[in-house]
């Protein structure tokens, strides 16, 4: 009995890979994104507030100043890639606190939408533990279904 509880346990985490893995292959796809070009020219910096004045641009995504972060993206673009202590991007934080504007605003920019936090969280995910569901139309109007479908399941599972 305790041998099959394992397998079952076994077999609902290579699911769950299984089905993380599609939907990271179809973000690359629907965004036309090779892996090859991911890797060599991925704009994610290996450690936090990287660039002079990155935490200056997450904190006004912290709070809603969308002027202050226009000047940062007008300069680099990829300050959207920075992220803080604990790995949260500007869009983490905008999803977490419901900022639809902010939120706008940054995915107007480019797609940040898939970074992970310290805890594997994804800023969809934030905005809907968080209840933000405006927010949830806003990120999944750039992502495919394919996406969705994962945070759809937890949001079902946590009703």
């Amino acid at each position: 009995m305790i041998q099959r509880a394992s397998m079952n346990t076994k077999f609902k985490k290579l699911s769950i890979l299984k089905e993380l893995i599609i939907d990271s292959l179809s973000y690359l796809y629907f965004n036309d994104i090779s892996l090859k070009t991911y890797f060599t020219n991925n704009p994610i910096t290996p450690k936090p507030l990287h660039r002079l004045e990155a935490p200056e641009f997450i904190e006004a995504a912290k709070f809603e100043k969308i002027n202050e972060m226009n000047s940062y993206l007008n300069e680099d673009v990829n300050y959207l890639y920075e992220k803080d202590h604990f790995k949260q991007t500007a869009l983490h934080w905008a999803a977490k606190r419901g900022y639809k504007d902010v939120v706008e605003k940054i995915l107007s920019k480019g797609k940040s939408t898939n970074l992970f936090d310290n805890n594997n969280r994804t800023p969809m995910y934030l905005a809907v533990m968080n209840g933000h569901h405006h927010i949830l139309e806003v990120i999944s109007y750039c992502l495919n279904l394919l996406y969705i479908r994962y945070y759809l399941k937890i949001l079902i599972l946590n009703q």
